[in-house]
């Protein structure tokens, strides 16, 4: 692993309000909310000591989200919160609903409209976040004195309205975990 290594990411978002007309318009009018004016944004980088999280015992797919530039999919069940992986001291983690059911660690199923709920406590406890189709967070440590304990990240299939999911909704997750 090189000296320089790190994670680059960035955050936006752009809060939208609906304007009222006299004629029925569609699609509707939007603008940028008045109450905040602007459009918010942030971005940053997280120091890598490692790309292979599990660098006591080599390189582990399932435990960092991908190896040798294939993927490994979390199956994100329905009826349970799952980790998202093994790693104990990870600095930098990123989620993804993937959208699609899980089929295998590297093979996505059909296409799903269910959410990811991620939490800290099974059942859903302590949300963190909802992730629809294609949604993504990033979560960001200090590198070795302040770290990820990704065995207490959780993650969950529910339907979009927050009811529980199918039984056979399994949605596939994309992590990336890194030291």
């Amino acid at each position: 692993m090189a000296a320089g290594d790190k994670v680059k990411f960035s955050v936006i978002c752009t809060p939208i309000e609906e304007i009222a007309t006299e004629q029925a318009l569609s699609p509707i009018p939007e603008i940028i909310a008045s109450e905040v004016g602007k459009s918010l944004s942030g971005s940053g980088e997280a120091t890598v000591a490692s790309f292979d999280a599990d660098s006591g015992s080599g390189a582990d797919a399932s435990v960092q989200g991908y190896l040798n530039g294939v993927v490994n999919y979390v199956n994100c069940v329905d009826n349970s919160a799952t980790a998202i992986s093994t790693h104990t001291t990870a600095s930098f983690v990123y989620i993804k609903n993937t959208g699609y059911l899980f089929d295998s660690v590297t093979t996505l199923g059909v296409a799903m409209t269910e959410h990811v709920v991620v939490t800290t406590v099974n059942t859903g406890t302590t949300t963190i976040s909802s992730l629809g189709p294609g949604e993504a967070i990033v979560l960001k440590a200090l590198q070795a004195t302040k770290t990820l304990d990704c065995t207490k990240i959780k993650v969950q299939t529910f339907e979009a309205n927050g009811s529980g999911a199918g039984t056979d909704d399994h949605l596939a997750v994309e992590i990336l975990v890194v030291d």
